[in-house]
Formats: C-alpha cells, structure tokens, sequence
C-alpha cells in the first residue's frame, strides 16, 4: 500500500534565474516513489521530472529534479506530491534543497 504526503520546497531554496530545482526530502521510505506535481500558479511549464529513493544525511526519501522550460523569477514556494510505500514521517517532511 502507497503512502502519500505534501512536501514544500519554500522560495529561500530556490535559485532564482535558474531552469532546475534539485531537493530532497525526508519521508523515512526507501521504497520506489511516485511524485507529481501540485497546482503551482505563476511556474514555467515543466520540461521533465526526476525522482529517485536515497538516502541524504542518514535520513530516508525521495530526490527530486525538475527542470523547467524557461528560467525561474520569483515563482514563490513549489509544492509536489509523494506517493511512496512506508511512509513514517507525520506532518511536514523535512526539504533541503540540494543545488
């Protein structure tokens, strides 16, 4: 059975001027995720989408690349949805971005 949570990935991890997000975040799960993304107004379209189990820092997650189709300017926070099997954080998951 696939577990679900809502990771945030706020304004200050993202590099502005940039086409890309590279973030991991924590859910305790080294099972194969699914991630997709929420409705984020005022994004650029997304050119493609990375995901991959690993462990960051001794914790357990999710890595996520997203590259878009034109540059960043201020977009604000980005939000996506994990499904993953074993989940065991509860509540907001840790996000550290990566790049």
């Amino acid at each position: 059975m696939s577990d679900s949570l809502v990771a945030v990935l706020d304004e200050k991890g993202i590099m502005e001027g940039g086409s890309q997000l590279l973030f991991f975040v924590e859910t305790g799960s080294e099972e194969a995720p699914t991630v997709s993304m929420r409705d984020n107004p005022h994004w650029p379209p997304v050119k493609d989408m990375y995901i991959f189990e690993t462990v960051h820092n001794e914790m357990k997650g999710v890595q996520i690349k997203i590259r878009f189709d034109e540059p960043l300017s201020s977009p604000g926070a980005v939000s996506v949805n994990i499904n993953q099997s074993n989940i065991s954080i509860a509540g907001s998951p840790t996000v550290v971005p990566l790049a």
